[in-house]
């Protein structure tokens, strides 16, 4: 459900509207979500880029247009599954009282992973794509293995300028 009464940049609502509607094309299971109102979305410039508490997604409208400037349509289905990933998994809740930034990272890379599994697309620009020791496939597990770590490795983090690949691209150079 889309919290029209916080938006103040209809250009940026019309950029959240177009990535929810290719969301459910590519994502079915946020549907679902949408359809229930389970997960609220409102504008917040004072977020950054885009958060979750647990209940609503927020946005940063400036955010959102410089994401769509630099990636299209793409760059918000990615991000906005992602958030409504972190809410539907029940991340909030379920870390409990371990290590907020470590426990976010760790679920950063396990829905990375999952989405760029189902949705087909690279992780963009800024997102975990690795932690090395980490290996487990659920948030619990992988946070866990992190802490167990001798040093806790920072993240491999997408560079801003290069998304990763999918490892079965090919080639994909213009033939004339």
């Amino acid at each position: 459900m889309l919290l029209r009464r916080t938006v103040t940049n209809l250009d940026a609502l019309e950029r959240i509207e177009v990535g929810l509607q290719l969301l459910i094309v590519k994502f079915p299971l946020a549907g679902l979500l949408l359809c229930g109102n389970s997960i609220k979305i409102c504008e917040n410039a004072a977020c950054g880029t885009l958060s979750t508490d647990g209940i609503r997604v927020k946005y940063n409208p400036a955010y959102i247009l410089e994401v769509y400037g630099m990636e299209g349509d793409d760059g918000s289905v990615f991000r906005l599954a992602h958030e409504y990933l972190h809410v539907y998994l029940g991340h909030v809740p379920r870390r409990g009282d371990r290590d907020p930034r470590a426990w976010n990272m760790v679920g950063d890379l396990i829905i990375n992973n999952m989405l760029k599994g189902v949705l087909g697309m690279p992780i963009p620009p800024g997102g975990v794509s690795n932690i090395a020791g980490v290996t487990a496939d659920n948030t619990e597990e992988a946070y866990d293995q992190y802490m167990a770590l001798e040093s806790n490795p920072p993240p491999e983090i997408v560079p801003p300028e290069v998304a990763l690949p999918d490892e079965d691209d090919e080639d994909d150079e213009d033939e004339d």
